[in-house]
């Protein structure tokens, strides 16, 4: 299955509406990982909408060279605000750095766990 097939047969698990200005919505992918895509709709007109998805099925550990090589490899950082012990954290992707955060975490997810993404 292909990125653009996925978000046309797509469906939000879970809708929440974190605070007045951030939406959260929970997907899956097809290898069984879960993430949230948060999209932030500031009050001031002046400044652009943003969009962060942080997959939350896979836990980063911070000094792992070969574990952080991959996420910046797709563009993405390792959210440590997500994750309760010390040095660990998730992975996330933010339209402030790449277009498509989902698409990034799609390639990302892809290249870490293949089962059900062909």
């Amino acid at each position: 299955m292909t990125y653009e097939e996925w978000t046309k047969t797509a469906k939000c698990e879970e809708n929440i509406q974190v605070s007045r200005e951030v939406s959260r919505a929970v997907y899956k992918f097809p290898n069984r990982m879960r993430f949230y895509e948060d999209t932030c709709l500031p009050y001031n007109v002046f400044r652009n909408s943003s969009t962060h998805v942080v997959v939350f099925d896979y836990i980063v550990k911070v000094g792992s060279k070969e574990e952080l090589k991959i996420v910046h490899q797709y563009n993405g950082y390792v959210n440590t605000d997500h994750y309760t012990d010390e040095g660990y954290g998730v992975p996330a992707f933010s339209s402030t750095k790449i277009s498509d955060p989902m698409k990034a975490a799609w390639d990302w997810s892809k290249s870490v766990r293949k089962d059900g993404m062909e």
